[in-house]
């Protein structure tokens, strides 16, 4: 991983910050091989919901002693499994967001709450955002509804007054084919929002929300900044993972399309550490209005060229 949002300096410290490849086949290890602490622990496969899924083997370690996952096989369903922390706010957020109708706009990945000491949370395996799509093969067109998918999510979520707190791209998952196969109630090439381990219920909407306590979590930003309003982070973040993401879509070869670029650019700002509300960059719905401006255009834009190509192949086929 590279300076991807919420990448952390002491990833081996913190099991939040290790990479979230939902649903890939790793190289098999042996079990002496594997460190204790790397296994999903014994009594997960005595829970009833566990086993009401018919999982017998966790062996992808996503997050050391909170995230288990199964391998992707086509013949059956690819599960993630997380142990809830103690204190951890992510039921509560998961409960709420659950309640509402799950298409889009709203991007929570569907999962089974299984209450209990620990809770767990149930949910499909997909894949990684950004590396469906093959490096280089993805049309402009895509990458701003993938862009547009994103800020659609974290717009979602403020607009509830809940900022997301963690958000990278590490932090989302695109449901594939495969993935649908298995779980019907997901949409194909849907990208979904996931790990809310940190996320915050917030009494005031953007624009009038008080700056929080950052924690250790601006250190992946290297801003240093200790409080800041928490909508403004989440924005902050946004841009640079969609930075992030044409990176992974363009192999890093700097040939980015510059409006996706400059766009993503503009949601980063330039911090200025405010005391107060945040006004270094646009809100995630000012962001999203002119990024639906931007699609109309290049889907208009694709529209045109596709009339144009079938005109001048009409017009060649006619004159034979």
């Amino acid at each position: 991983m590279s300076d991807a949002v919420g990448e952390r300096t002491t990833q081996t410290e913190d099991w939040r910050r290790l990479p979230s490849w939902m649903g890939e086949n790793p190289t098999p290890r042996r079990d002496s091989d594997i460190d204790p602490s790397f296994k999903a622990p014994a009594w997960l496969f005595e829970h009833p919901a566990i086993r009401a899924k018919g999982i017998s083997a966790l062996p992808v370690t996503m997050k050391p002693q909170v995230v288990f996952g199964t391998h992707q096989k086509p013949d059956s369903p690819t599960w993630v499994i997380k142990i809830i922390p103690a204190g951890s706010p992510e039921i509560e957020i998961y409960e709420y967001l659950l309640k509402n109708d799950l298409s889009s706009p709203n991007h929570t990945l569907p999962a089974e709450i299984v209450p209990g000491e620990p809770p767990l949370l149930i949910m499909p395996g997909c894949g990684t955002t950004g590396t469906t799509r093959g490096v280089g093969m993805a049309s402009l067109r895509v990458v701003i509804d993938d862009f547009y998918q994103i800020v659609e999510g974290i717009d979602y979520l403020h607009r509830r007054h809940i900022a997301h707190m963690d958000f990278a791209l590490d932090n989302t998952t695109i449901a594939t084919q495969a993935t649908v196969k298995h779980h019907r109630h997901l949409e194909v090439n849907k990208i979904y929002i996931i790990d809310f381990g940190f996320s915050r219920r917030l009494e005031l909407g953007p624009r009038a929300q008080s700056p929080v306590d950052l924690g250790h979590l601006n250190l992946s930003i290297g801003y240093g900044v200790p409080r800041l309003d928490p909508y403004s982070w989440d924005v902050l973040c946004m841009g640079k993972a969609l930075l992030f993401l044409l990176d992974m879509f363009y192999n890093s070869n700097g040939k980015h399309p510059w409006i996706c670029t400059r766009y993503a650019q503009w949601l980063v700002g330039k911090e200025q550490g405010c005391p107060g509300v945040c006004r270094c960059r646009p809100t995630a719905r000012r962001a999203l209005q002119v990024l639906a401006v931007i699609r109309w255009l290049v889907h208009g834009w694709d529209a045109c060229a596709s009339a144009f190509a079938y005109a001048v192949g009409l017009c060649g086929f006619r004159r034979h």
